[in-house]
C-alpha cells in the first residue's frame, strides 16, 4: 500500500512525469467511457445528454474514490464504494434525463 500511495502522490505533483501520465490516463479513460456510454444508450434505445461530461465526471469520481480508499481504513471502504456507486448512478440518471429533454 505504501508504493501505491507514493505513486499517487507523485502523480498529483505538477512537476512529476507521473502527473502527465495521470492526466493522459484520465483523458483516455474519459473518452473511452463516453464512447461506451453512447453505444450502450443507443443499444438500450435511450437518449443520453452530454456523454463526454458524464464520462469525465464518472472518471473523476473513480479517481477520487481510489484516493479515498488508499487514505481511509479498510472498515470505511464499503461506505466509500457505496457512495461512489450512488454518485455514478446519479450521473447516469441525470444524463438520461437530459437526453430526454433535448
Amino acid at each position: 500500500q505504501g508504493m501505491s500511495r507514493m505513486i499517487l502522490q507523485e502523480s498529483m505533483s505538477p512537476r512529476s512525469a507521473f502527473g502527465g501520465a495521470a492526466e493522459e490516463l484520465f483523458v483516455t479513460m474519459s473518452r473511452d467511457l463516453a464512447d461506451f456510454l453512447v453505444q450502450d444508450a443507443q443499444e438500450r434505445g435511450v437518449a443520453l445528454g452530454h456523454p463526454q461530461l458524464a464520462a469525465r465526471s464518472m472518471v473523476s469520481i473513480l479517481f477520487a474514490t481510489g484516493i479515498a480508499l488508499l487514505k481511509h481504513p479498510a472498515e470505511d471502504r464499503d461506505r466509500q464504494t457505496e457512495a461512489a456507486t450512488a454518485q455514478l448512478r446519479m450521473i447516469m440518471h441525470g444524463a438520461e434525463a437530459m437526453g430526454q429533454s433535448s
